[in-house]
């Protein structure tokens, strides 16, 4: 026995996003490493993960890169690069009897204080699905065969400028609350963070940050140190080791 179910309206649409940009515009690569989270910070890790990459990007220009986007096409490419930190955070959600994942973009990392990113942040477990700003938007095709919205998507791109502003600069999937430790989160950006299952040994609390980036903009080494500083920032302590350059 067997049930059929239909994809959601929500799905098929993101689907044909995921279809229409990863293609061509990511070379993903994986790496992960093990992070120690201050005592005092556990119960609301999440938002102070996300100052700390902030504030990693504020002190060190050389990462400025991995806060981008592609945008490759058949006549050029090149890399749009933010000035602020702006999270595309992928949050789970209902949506006609099934479980989708909804992106929400959490802007201005930056300049926005902890308690100003963890009350935004706390409220997207109780937002419903039709509030986010992207479903609104995809809403609209839900009435329009599946085998239409990549044509229309790829028209859309060529009439109108895409909107990067309200695009995000960065990913970032959080699965801390369950036991899987490494995952590889999928994107469209140049890198993705994925939180792994928060654990206590020894009377430490720690995870595994899972990072994947798009090799067609950076190489592994920046994307390494990069990790390496967010570690060091995080567990407040000096670097180790300076890698050569």
């Amino acid at each position: 026995m067997y049930t059929i179910r239909k994809l959601s309206r929500y799905r098929r649409c993101a689907n044909s996003i995921l279809q229409l940009s990863n293609a061509k515009n990511v070379h993903p690569i994986y790496l992960n490493t093990e992070i120690q989270i201050p005592p005092d910070k556990k119960n609301n890790f999440v938002p102070f993960f996300m100052k700390k990459v902030a504030e990693v990007l504020q002190d060190n220009p050389e990462f400025k890169i991995l806060n981008s986007v592609l945008e490759r096409t058949a006549w050029r490419s090149r890399v749009i690069i933010f000035d602020d930190l702006s999270f595309s955070v992928a949050v789970h959600k209902e949506f006609e009897g099934g479980p989708v994942v909804i992106i929400y973009v959490l802007h201005d990392v930056m300049k926005k204080s902890l308690i100003q990113i963890e009350n935004e942040y706390k409220k997207l477990s109780t937002m419903p699905i039709e509030e986010f700003p992207l479903f609104i938007k995809l809403k609209k095709l839900f009435y329009i065969p599946a085998w239409l919205h990549r044509p229309i998507f790829a028209l859309w791109a060529i009439l109108f400028p895409r909107d990067y502003l309200s695009y995000g600069s960065m990913g970032f999937s959080n699965l801390g609350q369950g036991s899987i430790l490494s995952f590889f989160p999928s994107t469209s950006k140049t890198l993705i963070m994925g939180i792994g299952g928060i654990r206590d040994i020894g009377g430490n609390s720690s995870f595994t940050l899972n990072v994947v980036f798009n090799h067609y903009v950076v190489d592994g080494k920046i994307c390494a140190q990069f990790i390496e500083k967010i570690k060091a920032k995080i567990e407040m302590r000096k670097m180790p080791y300076t890698q050569e350059e």
